[in-house]
């Protein structure tokens, strides 16, 4: 009788796990496969919601390495301060995972200490635009696509791009997971009269069309709408709503800890993500969508990007031609009757609990870095 196969180790490189609630999906993944997960994260990360310090969640229990990080709040440029020799000795990793884009130095700094360690590395990629980065970025996302043992896109467009860019290695489309023990409904939400609620959560940026809902309230009757979010456009858009005569029919809620936000959500009867594209950005996921639908919570999201490829794949909501208030408001009105957005509840919660759950993607990136282990040691 063969002795058990040990279990596998894997190294994963992310700077969105400095928040506590993203390395959930990492201690799922050590649950159902039984692997060894060691997280690199940074020890502290600025975003536009200011500079966080990172913390270990209560549910992943695998190692953590804190790092400092050089040009923190810089997707491309930011670097690891990290003896990656040494690193790579304690974690002694059967494949390393990059969650940054091909063309970051992060993941050229992660690449090349995989290579010399002669461990198989595979990266994530977002990006569902074709773009042409200056050099020396080109060369390094070209390096990386040829030593690539796997590519983990968001969406199926992405991996469209990701091919059209040339990379020609192994690739499992994996769509971003949310947890069902935060994200989800509760019977209290449930509301029969009053005023419409609407709600967007999210930065507040040009690009997310927050100023298209504002101008979408204006045409309904009866409605409120909640921004749980901040950015440099707030006070515009304050403004804005202050000249359409909005008054306390908006409530600008700013932002909130990543953990609350359920909470605000179960009290929409809509959530709304307008976003509208720009040369350079267009939505890549959305992932608001699919955490409203797993509170219970149909959505209304714009033509841009991924958004109504993710909602007509869940069946959660409806669309309308990014920057088009008119449409936008009559969307709405669509969804006024509780009875029209049961429909659409019941048929997003069940999608995002078959497709998005964190254990339905554990499960597929299990797979997906199975092989991808043995066709680096084959």
């Amino acid at each position: 009788m063969s002795a058990p196969l040990p279990p596998r180790r894997i190294l994963v490189v992310s700077h969105a796990c400095a928040a506590p609630l993203n390395q959930r999906l990492y201690a799922e993944l050590a649950d159902q496969a039984g692997w060894q997960v060691t997280l690199l994260v940074p020890r502290r990360w600025r975003s536009e919601y200011g500079e966080r310090r990172a913390r270990r969640d209560p549910y992943y229990q695998g190692a953590l390495e804190l790092v400092p990080v050089l040009g923190s709040g810089n997707i491309p440029l930011r670097a690891y301060l990290a003896d990656w020799g040494a690193l790579f000795r304690r974690a002694r990793p059967d494949l390393l995972y990059v969650h940054h884009e091909a063309y970051g130095v992060a993941t050229l700094q992660a690449f090349l200490a995989a290579r010399r360690a002669r461990v198989p590395a595979a990266f994530y990629s977002a990006q569902n635009l074709l773009k042409s980065y200056p050099p020396p970025f080109r060369q390094a996302e070209a390096w990386v696509y040829r030593q690539a043992a796997l590519a983990l896109p968001v969406s199926a467009s992405v991996a469209e791009v990701l091919r059209a860019k040339g990379y020609r290695g192994a690739l499992e489309v994996l769509p971003l997971a949310v947890d069902l023990r935060l994200y989800c409904p509760t019977a209290s939400q449930e509301r029969e009269s009053g005023p419409l609620h609407l709600g967007y959560v999210g930065r507040l940026v040009p690009e997310k069309g927050v100023d298209v809902l504002l101008q979408a309230l204006t045409l309904l009757q009866d409605a409120v709408l909640w921004v749980v979010g901040s950015g440099p456009e707030e006070a515009a858009l304050r403004k804005l709503a202050a000249q359409l005569g909005l008054g306390d029919r908006v409530h600008f809620v700013g932002a909130v800890p990543q953990d609350a936000v359920p909470s605000w959500m179960r009290r929409f009867d809509l959530l709304v993500l307008p976003s509208r594209s720009l040369p350079s950005w267009s939505e890549q996921f959305g992932r608001v969508l699919i955490e409203a639908l797993a509170c219970g919570v149909p959505v209304i999201g714009s033509s841009a990007g991924e958004i109504p490829h993710l909602i007509a794949a869940t069946g959660g909501g409806l669309t309308f031609p990014e920057g088009d208030a008119s449409a936008l408001a009559a969307r709405a009105e669509e969804l006024r009757a509780p009875l029209e957005r049961a429909a659409l509840s019941s048929a997003g919660l069940a999608s995002v609990r078959r497709d998005y759950s964190q254990e339905v993607v554990a499960s597929r990136l299990a797979l997906a870095l199975e092989e991808a282990i043995r066709r680096g040691s084959a």
